[in-house]
């Protein structure tokens, strides 16, 4: 079971290096760079519409989730049970909620489910009119519709962007500690890893700003953060790190 999931784990990390046609597609992906670099500077708005979908969530329920093969608690069993045998694990290492999806959502699968053929299906165009409203609800944005492009994951867009942007041996920051895929990421592509480590001060991390401006000075390309990825030389510019 161990080497099943090493090698599913292998085959899911390709993804990282490979990068989708789509985003390659009539030149868009710079335009969808540009404007998506804006939508963490607009205001954040309030959403009564979550705050009614939370409203119906039971937060005290316990679900047991091993028997579905749960990457987040089977695999933690699997690494650690030898050790803790008759004790209670609690998972923390990966972002992955315990709660049940909204009772709207499960009802539309139930009826997909239903159907009783699972053929392949086209993409529904309303899907990028949902994805502008939700911008335009939350942050008071609404990109144009000719710049969402789709993507399998985060991890293959920002190969895809390191590729568009940057040739091999170019240099990108990353702040650590942080998640690791970003790392792998990079190297896989043949781009030169700066860490940018985070200075731990009083219990808290902070920027290490002089660090950041001795690896931006160094050449670096690129910097990727937790959220999005900067590139500060944009066509025809000077490269810009203030911005």
């Amino acid at each position: 079971m161990r080497r099943e999931a090493a090698n599913a784990n292998r085959n899911a990390k390709s993804w990282l290096f490979s990068v989708p046609l789509a985003l390659q597609a009539e030149g868009r992906l710079n335009g969808a760079v540009r404007v998506a670099s804006t939508a963490f500077q607009s205001r954040h708005a309030k959403s009564t519409i979550a705050q009614r979908n939370v409203a119906r969530v039971d937060f005290d329920q316990i679900h047991d989730r091993q028997q579905f093969g749960s990457v987040k608690w089977a695999n933690q069993w699997d690494e650690f049970s030898p050790r803790v045998e008759g004790e209670d694990l609690l998972s923390l290492w990966t972002a992955d909620m315990d709660f049940r999806a909204p009772e709207a959502v499960i009802a539309r699968l139930r009826e997909a489910a239903d159907h009783g053929i699972y053929g392949y299906t086209r993409r529904d165009p309303r899907a990028y009119e949902i994805v502008q409203s939700w911008f335009a609800r939350r942050h008071n944005w609404s990109p144009v519709l000719e710049t969402l492009l789709p993507a399998p994951a985060i991890m293959p867009s920002v190969a895809a962007i390191l590729r568009t942007f940057t040739k091999p041996g170019d240099g990108v920051i990353v702040q650590s500690p942080v998640y690791s895929p970003y790392f792998e990421v990079i190297q896989g592509n043949g781009r030169v890893l700066l860490t940018n480590r985070l200075r731990r001060q009083n219990n808290e991390y902070e920027l290490d700003l002089e660090d950041f401006e001795r690896l931006a000075a160094s050449g670096a390309k690129a910097f990727h953060s937790a959220i999005l990825t900067i590139l500060p030389e944009g066509p025809g510019r000077k490269k810009n790190w203030g911005r």
